[in-house]
């Protein structure tokens, strides 16, 4: 494949579930962006194509600093593809799966931008639906963007689990896990477990699928162990009401969750200056 539509394809970025993702051009406006095509396996129920786009159409609309731009929807033989921004840097995954040598400051930086990305998105009735390190681009200049937001769903929109996955198991909410309706606390709880992994370099449920889904259903994950003592305390708080099973009892919006974390940035900000002048 040489083009897909106006787009020059130059290489493949990688594969997934939902498709192939690739590495284009834009001879129009001459840059280089990334082409989600979306799998004919995907598209086999009656409307699907048409939900698809209405839903894509809805997260275009995104503008933020800390999410992913879609510039364009379209279909090259019979495939439906989303055309985003090109980002170069690296996955939060790949990051944590190196445990790479982080400060707190640093990871605590990467949430405080993941949750205004999600504070923006959920304004405009849009929710992921699969927050996840692997979703979460750290660019060379520290910025954050969360991606895939083409794939996510619009609060009005009922979809379900019969045209695309509604999340990653390890990431699941209790209420994806069970089939119930979501709205944006469903990414507070996804956001949790990925802030805990950060954290930690630790996932916070672990086995097989079912297993796994027990466990999120069931248990609560071990309490966080980290150096920096002074602010544990107030991580373990801030993952503990991410986390809970209960919708009522989590933040009930990513505000209220951004307040906690600069709270807690700031007082993690003193803390490693007071211990930097003795």
């Amino acid at each position: 494949m040489n083009k897909i539509g106006k787009y020059e394809i130059l290489g493949v970025i990688g594969e997934g579930g939902m498709g192939v993702v690739y590495k284009g051009f834009d001879p129009l406006l001459q840059r280089e962006v990334a082409i989600k095509v979306i799998s004919e396996k995907v598209f086999k129920q009656p409307n699907i194509k048409e939900r698809f786009f209405r839903e894509a159409q809805s997260a275009g609309k995104l503008s933020h600093e800390n999410i992913t731009t879609v510039y364009d929807l379209g279909e090259a033989n019979g495939q439906p593809y989303i055309v985003m921004e090109y980002l170069t840097g690296t996955d939060l995954g790949a990051i944590i799966s190196r445990e790479e040598p982080l400060s707190l400051i640093q990871k605590l930086n990467y949430a405080i931008q993941i949750c205004k990305g999600l504070a923006y998105s959920h304004s405009k009735d849009v929710i992921h639906r699969d927050i996840k390190p692997d979703n979460i681009k750290i660019l060379e200049d520290e910025k954050v963007k969360i991606m895939d937001f083409g794939l996510a769903r619009p609060k009005s929109s009922h979809l379900t689990q019969q045209w695309m996955p509604v999340g990653t198991p390890l990431y699941m909410s209790p209420e994806q896990i069970q089939g119930l309706d979501v709205d944006k606390r469903t990414d507070i709880f996804s956001f949790g477990i990925l802030f805990y992994e950060l954290l930690s370099y630790k996932k916070p449920f672990e086995g097989e699928d079912i297993t796994l889904m027990y466990k999120i259903l069931n248990e609560e994950p071990e309490k966080l162990h980290l150096e920096e003592d002074e602010v544990v305390d107030d991580l373990q708080a801030i993952i503990s009401k991410c986390l809970e099973k209960e919708l009522e009892a989590r933040f009930n919006n990513c505000s209220e969750l951004l307040n906690d974390l600069l709270v807690t940035l700031t007082k993690a900000q003193r803390e490693k200056t007071i211990k930097e002048l003795l």
